[in-house]
């Protein structure tokens, strides 16, 4: 589904510049006229608090301040009207062990370098498409971390009819 995404503010958090002219002509060929633009994790998060943006993307590997620990201070700031704003992590490194600390810090979705402008709309569409609860537990708040699962168990072990109409869960980003 296409999606009219001008009147959506960015803020972008990427520490190279030349990925961040990247961003901002992908983001520009969505359709994104206002981008907020940080070089670190810090200048990232006064942007945020100032500005109020709708999403965020942001880089993993950042200096001073890197893009986890951005994700970690928005989360963690209850009293801010930022604290559950839609976050796109960005990094080279996609290993479960990335994706799952990224998941665990509260973010929303997962974009992996290289990516193309296809794969950038998909992210943003998905923030809009399956927006995620909120929770609020003792060592965690962001969005929930399950996604509906369609797929069923549907063998002998299979306890009774209904079972089939309800979704399962599974934990991923």
């Amino acid at each position: 589904m296409s999606y009219d995404f001008s009147r959506v503010r960015v803020l972008l958090a990427e520490d190279i510049n030349m990925m961040q002219d990247l961003l901002s002509f992908a983001l520009n060929c969505l359709g994104v006229k206002n981008i907020l633009k940080a070089s670190d994790g810090k200048q990232a998060y006064d942007l945020c608090v100032q500005n109020n943006p709708d999403v965020i993307i942001c880089d993993w590997q950042m200096q001073p301040v890197d893009g986890l620990s951005l994700v970690k201070k928005i989360r963690a700031d209850a009293g801010a009207s930022t604290r559950t704003v839609p976050i796109i992590m960005l990094t080279g490194y996609a290993s479960e062990e990335y994706v799952a600390a990224a998941r665990d810090a509260g973010v929303n979705e997962f974009l992996v370098k290289p990516f193309n402008a296809e794969a950038l709309a998909a992210k943003l569409s998905a923030i809009v498409d399956r927006p995620r609860a909120y929770v609020d537990a003792q060592h965690y708040f962001g969005p929930d971390r399950r996604r509906k699962n369609r797929r069923v168990y549907n063998g002998p072990l299979r306890r009774d009819e209904d079972m089939a109409a309800d979704d399962q869960w599974s934990v991923e980003i």
